[in-house]
């Protein structure tokens, strides 16, 4: 029991160094090359989201392909970037004892499902609300993303604060190590 609990708490305290040394080199701006270039790259798939959408109003042969084609690409490069779920997910396979592959499929679906969704919101901002490039890109950023910073946030919270309290739970039904079969010595 003690050997599974000091397994634990190493796990733990290797897993808040890991993120404490990733999350210091992102804000020292350690993971700034990275952050650019998938900005760059999410940018060249806006300017190719742009003909797409001018090829699908002008009735173009192919404009579907193409703008599916785009939102994918795009959905990729964006899931692919700096945060979103994946520390989220990581701390969810680590607080439920997930093996390594089912999380692999859980991040590779959360990340399709994120391009899916990227997908319908533009053909739905295209054809439902006619609304050009720059009318979306203002939907994406400043109601969008907060949503979406807001949702994974909540969903750490609540896997954080679920795994704390099984800790707390585990470490208050664990017996005393000092406590040897009960004895007490008064002296």
């Amino acid at each position: 029991m003690f050997a599974r609990l000091n397994a634990q708490r190493a796990l733990l305290g290797l897993g808040f160094g890991l993120a404490a040394v990733l999350a210091l080199l992102w804000a020292s701006g350690g993971l700034v090359w990275l952050q650019q270039e998938l900005f760059a790259a999410q940018k060249a798939a806006q300017g190719s989201l742009a003909g797409a959408i001018r090829g699908l109003k002008a009735g173009r042969p192919g404009a579907w392909g193409g703008l599916l084609t785009v939102c994918f690409a795009y959905g990729f490069l964006h899931a692919a970037g700096p945060g979103h779920g994946k520390m989220v997910i990581g701390g969810y396979g680590m607080a439920e004892r997930i093996r390594l592959w089912p999380l692999v499929g859980l991040a590779l679906v959360s990340s399709l499902a994120q391009a899916l969704v990227a997908v319908v919101l533009v053909l739905g901002g295209v054809w439902l609300l006619g609304w050009g490039r720059d009318r979306l890109e203002w939907a994406s950023g400043a109601v969008l993303a907060p949503v979406g910073t807001w949702a994974i946030i909540g969903l750490g919270v609540w896997i954080l604060a679920r795994g704390v309290l099984r800790l707390w739970r585990a470490f208050a039904a664990a017996p005393d190590p000092h406590d040897h079969h009960g004895h007490h010595d008064h002296h």
